[in-house]
């Protein structure tokens, strides 16, 4: 290995006097001007050999020849390959985006879908929501028995603005009231009430889901 055509660092500080930038030093006729630079290797860094050295004043000591660490370089690749299948697993095959609201909640009269191939909607004929704070105390649930989540989403019917959307909600659960995310002068406003199904297992899977139009009364 040519030792001149690698970086070359100081092993004893002592071969160099405080306060010089540089100093001569003598190998076999040979005469070399040295910087100190470090005194640690960095992390993919490795010594791969010595170079015997005497400076101008008679002090003996030894160059470091240093060269590039493959085994770090080729961990730390692999570390940084692991880290980013395992943030692609953990985007593709995390959970659906509950609503943290939801709470468990039993429909009026122990009302329960017991047909596993259809999904039991609430009905909305009137929403009501408090001018001063946009709060509705309607309740916006996902009857138990269905197989399958339920996402809400209103929109006013004229603009098609979404003026709210819940998260997923479970079968059994419901979200006990809720705030609008626009700010509406009092009166009467005919909206859409979507409601998304979604697959249990597979929830990123659409399923067939519903509208139903109704009347969002601000007072």
């Amino acid at each position: 290995m040519a030792w001149r055509s690698l970086p070359i660092f100081l092993e004893m500080s002592n071969l160099l006097k405080k306060g010089n930038k540089k100093s001569i030093l003598d190998l076999d006729n040979y005469t070399l001007s040295i910087f100190p630079l470090k005194s640690k290797l960095n992390f993919f860094e490795k010594i791969v050999g010595y170079v015997p050295c005497i400076d101008e004043e008679g002090t003996s000591g030894w160059l470091w020849i240093i060269g590039k660490s493959k085994a770090r370089i080729l961990s730390l690749l692999l570390i940084l390959l692991l880290l980013a299948r395992a943030a692609v697993y953990f985007i593709t095959n995390r959970g659906p985006d509950l609503d943290e609201a939801a709470v468990a909640y039993q429909m009026p009269n122990y009302m329960v879908n017991k047909d596993p191939d259809q999904v039991l909607i609430p009905g909305y004929e009137t929403i009501r929501v408090d001018k001063d704070n946009m709060h509705s105390e309607t309740i916006l649930v996902n009857p138990e028995g269905n197989l399958c989540y339920m996402q809400y989403e209103i929109r006013l019917t004229d603009t098609q603005e979404v003026i709210y959307q819940s998260g997923f909600l479970e079968p059994g659960k419901a979200i006990l009231g809720f705030d609008l995310d626009s700010e509406l002068e009092e009166g009467e406003y005919e909206i859409e009430v979507v409601l998304d199904a979604f697959d249990l297992n597979e929830h990123e899977q659409s399923l067939n889901g519903g509208v139903i139009y109704a009347t969002l009364q601000v007072e």
